[in-house]
């Protein structure tokens, strides 16, 4: 397939205020899709905020799957021919109880085609609430593009990056909501991810500060080798944009000098000795 325009979105968020948030985002997928993206991403609950200090508070400002917000995002992808992937707190009924999630939906040709739910949840903001996914989900399918998506915290366990890989994503999203005490994450995962898997990556992260939080930005595009395609500086609205070549991440086995030097991070792997890896500590 010919390359394929993607698009990262830092922006601050209005905690609590999905329209507001909602006007931001339609505004931006705009401005992406005239530049040519046929993908663009949004942070980690850029929908709904993150820094919520209850059970009660997250359950109240989560969106449920009916909501306007959703169906003015799926519209959008249609009108603008572009896929759009949105951070929310995601409400949900289940035998009586209400449940949140931290969600990434994805939007495309006018429908949510997925809906991620956060698996590792660190003991922060309202993922100290939600009740975490059961699954890491295959990568979907954009025109072709194989993207596979997880949120956050998740960038630092290796095996999820992986796994998306193994089940054929040529492109990992990563929307985040990176704090200070991540000044090291926004470099090295991005980086070590793509290299790792031979994959495109992409980390989205926000800015501005929320109930005391300052978010940290620098959000970041990474080629199949690691190297830096597109930055955003720490404390500015920015679009971060590449044109990438799906089929530079399908080409695992890279033959750098027939017969003498040749590597395959995926090939080379030795499955047979990694039991420890799937092993409970408990």
């Amino acid at each position: 397939m010919s390359e394929f325009g993607i698009a990262g979105i830092q922006m601050d968020v209005v905690a609590g205020h999905p329209e507001r948030n909602l006007e931001q985002i339609l505004g931006y997928a705009e401005q992406a899709a005239e530049l040519g993206a046929q993908l663009v991403v949004f942070p980690e609950c850029a929908l709904t905020g993150y820094c919520f200090d209850s059970l009660e508070e997250a359950q109240q400002n989560a969106l449920s799957m009916n909501s306007d917000c959703f169906r003015s995002l799926a519209e959008a992808s249609e009108q603008l021919k572009v896929a759009i992937c949105v951070g929310s707190l995601l409400r949900e009924e289940v035998n009586g109880e209400i449940r949140v999630r931290n969600s990434v939906l994805t939007f495309h040709e006018g429908k949510c085609i997925d809906t991620y739910h956060k698996i590792h949840l660190p003991f922060l903001g309202v993922d100290r609430f939600v009740t975490p996914g059961e699954t890491i989900h295959q990568p979907i399918s954009i025109e072709g593009l194989k993207v596979g998506i997880h949120i956050c915290y998740e960038g630092g366990f290796p095996e999820v990056a992986r796994t998306l890989a193994l089940d054929g994503a040529d492109l990992v999203i990563l929307p985040t909501n990176w704090p200070p005490g991540s000044s090291v994450s926004w470099q090295a995962i991005p980086m070590c991810r793509s290299l790792e898997n031979r994959v495109f990556f992409m980390s989205v992260n926000r800015i501005g500060n929320e109930r005391g939080t300052e978010f940290i930005g620098h959000s970041t595009i990474c080629g199949v080798t690691g190297e830096w395609l597109a930055t955003a500086e720490h404390d500015r609205t920015a679009m971060i944009f590449a044109q990438i070549d799906p089929e530079e991440a399908r080409r695992k086995h890279l033959i750098l000098e027939p017969g003498k030097y040749e590597v395959d991070r995926i090939g080379d792997r030795r499955p047979d000795l990694y039991h420890r890896l799937t092993q409970s500590d408990s």
